[in-house]
């Protein structure tokens, strides 16, 4: 259900949803496109609407805050195409309503946000999240502060001053 089937022959190349075709005697399946709902073609275009599904918006609360009001503006007009970068920008800005709602919105629809989403967005995203899955897990080591501390503390000539001085601090 949703998959795309394309056979004929072309004057052009890369034609058909199929790198490098020409000419394809029998139905082969396009990759990529899983949610087609409905198709249309002529002699040298494809077109097809790809079905999305989109999360429920979160309950307002009676006493919105204007972050919650513009975070709610743009709900409505994430789309497959845009949904990387709203998510960047909303986890930059720590916006978590309109994140929670980037993430169920990519869950949903990952097939098709891979299909026509840009993959330098994507890079940075992906970037992003382990640089920040570094810093968590160096904030979450099991290790007691005060060890990191003495361990990372000054230089090797002076390790022992340094430690002291930190102590002394405490």
């Amino acid at each position: 259900c949703g998959h795309m089937w394309t056979w004929g022959a072309s004057n052009g190349k890369d034609i058909l949803g199929h790198e490098g075709v020409r000419w394809q005697p029998s139905p082969k399946k396009v990759p990529g496109v899983h949610r087609a709902v409905k198709v249309a073609a002529a002699k040298e275009h494809t077109v097809f609407l790809m079905g999305t599904s989109f999360p429920s918006a979160p309950a307002l609360k009676s006493q919105a805050s204007l972050e919650e009001l513009c975070a709610r503006s743009v709900l409505g007009r994430v789309d497959l195409f845009n949904v990387i970068p709203v998510l960047i920008m909303a986890e930059r800005t720590q916006t978590e309503t309109l994140a929670s709602y980037c993430r169920r919105f990519v869950e949903a629809n990952l097939d098709g946000v891979i299909t026509v989403g840009r993959k330098s967005e994507m890079d940075v995203y992906l970037n992003e999240q382990l640089a920040e899955s570094r810093c968590v897990r160096e904030r979450d080591a099991r290790l007691h502060p005060l060890i990191v501390d003495v361990v990372t503390c000054g230089d090797g000539a002076n390790w022992f001053a340094s430690c002291d001085q930190l102590l002394h601090q405490l």
